[in-house]
């Protein structure tokens, strides 16, 4: 009869435990890349003039691996989730983006995107595109040059790299699988709901559906808003600047703009020293990665899923 009763007891303390990880209560952050500046094995450049650049970007796979550009040694270079180096890709130029999903690398060079497999091997070379990013389809998006220089349009390319659409896109937007996310102001998010009609450069969207959310229902005073991307549920996660929390908060908020939770990040745990490019990525599965950087060192701080909560 004791044992039943220590077992029911140890069940129902483990079982505390459990929900108690699962609500985020005993999550915390952590490092998973840690790079000194220099050209040897897994180091990463560092160009010092009128600023301090470091490396522009960086981008994380399904699994957590995490790769970051190091454009002054001419490599990308892929940590596992240990932080030990995977692999070292080759880079000829200033890097636009970095996604990375079901063994396929996507890098952005100047003024074309290169598709590698996880061994290095080339897959694909798109010209005339850059800042690749992939939606929760796992379609190709990026900036292209056509049809008209000084516009923003956006292309969209298949698992096949067949073009899907050549689209008209905007720097206060983004656009999804089948939805597109405009600010109309400071705390208001358009969600407008498409379908895409044609093929290549001759499709149009056509919207089925508008809506207007708040970013955050629970503040008012919020500004700088910038949608960081997606994970593979297609919900969305913004940052925006508040002035009543000495840092920045991002929000997590679902494809039809229900607020899912949001996390804070203090001014004192992000450092930020010189030029970091891109310093904020979502992974697939969901979780915040923050890039910092000092005088002698880059590091990854990865932010769980799980920390995103309501107020």
């Amino acid at each position: 009869m004791r044992g039943i009763f220590s077992f029911v007891v140890i069940a129902i303390v483990f079982h505390i435990f459990a929900l108690a990880g699962l609500n985020g209560e005993d999550i915390r952050p952590d490092t998973v890349v840690l790079c000194y500046f220099g050209s040897g094995d897994g180091q990463v450049g560092i160009e010092i003039g009128d600023m301090q650049y470091g490396p522009g970007d960086f981008g994380i796979d399904e699994n957590g691996n995490v790769y970051v550009s190091d454009q002054t040694n001419g490599r990308i270079i892929g940590f596992d989730t240990n932080g030990k180096v995977l692999k070292y890709y080759k880079c000829t130029g200033s890097v636009s983006g970095i996604v990375a999903f079901k063994g396929r690398v996507y890098f952005g060079f100047g003024d074309q995107i290169v598709i590698y497999d996880t061994s290095g091997k080339l897959i694909k070379e798109i010209k005339n595109a850059w800042a690749p990013r992939l939606d929760h389809l796992n379609h190709l998006h990026a900036i292209c040059g056509y049809p008209k220089v000084g516009e923003i349009w956006e292309i969209i390319f298949d698992e096949n790299f067949d073009m899907i659409a050549v689209l008209r896109s905007s720097s206060y937007s983004y656009r999804s699988a089948d939805r597109y996310y405009i600010f109309t102001g400071a705390n208001e998010l358009a969600i407008r709901e498409f379908v895409i009609e044609g093929r290549g450069k001759n499709a149009r969207e056509r919207v089925l559906s508008e809506r207007v959310v708040k970013c955050d229902p629970y503040e008012e005073d919020i500004s700088g808003t910038f949608i960081e991307g997606e994970d593979m549920e297609g919900n969305i996660y913004i940052q925006v600047l508040s002035g009543n929390i000495g840092g920045r908060k991002f929000i997590k908020l679902s494809p039809e703009g229900e607020f899912l939770g949001q996390l804070v990040v203090s001014y004192r745990d992000w450092e930020i020293w010189g030029d970091l490019g891109h310093a904020v990525r979502v992974s697939p599965r969901g979780d915040l990665y923050l890039a910092n950087m000092d005088e002698e060192k880059y590091w990854i701080v990865r932010y769980p899923m799980e920390m995103f909560r309501k107020p």
